[in-house]
């Protein structure tokens, strides 16, 4: 059986206002089910979110070393 977090649980688990994750819900990057008025995230909709997320900052973090290597290439280039 599926397990589901309110906003303001998932927000305590993931060090997050809840405003943010109601702000991600509402540009579509986490998705959510109501029950009633209530809102709520799935286990499995967070572990995906999680695995994009560190993803997405993998490939930014890979993208800023090479940025890096590229601007220390061109400083020992300009020193010739």
């Amino acid at each position: 059986m599926e397990r589901y977090y309110s906003v303001k649980t998932l927000a305590l688990m993931m060090d997050m206002a809840p405003s943010t994750i109601y702000d991600k819900i509402y540009k579509g990057e986490i998705q959510c089910c109501k029950f009633g008025k209530s809102v709520r995230v799935s286990e499995s909709q967070k572990n995906e979110w999680i695995a994009l997320a560190t993803q997405k900052n993998n490939k930014l973090d890979l993208d800023n070393l090479l940025n890096k290597k590229n601007v220390n290439v061109k400083k020992i280039l300009n020193q010739k």
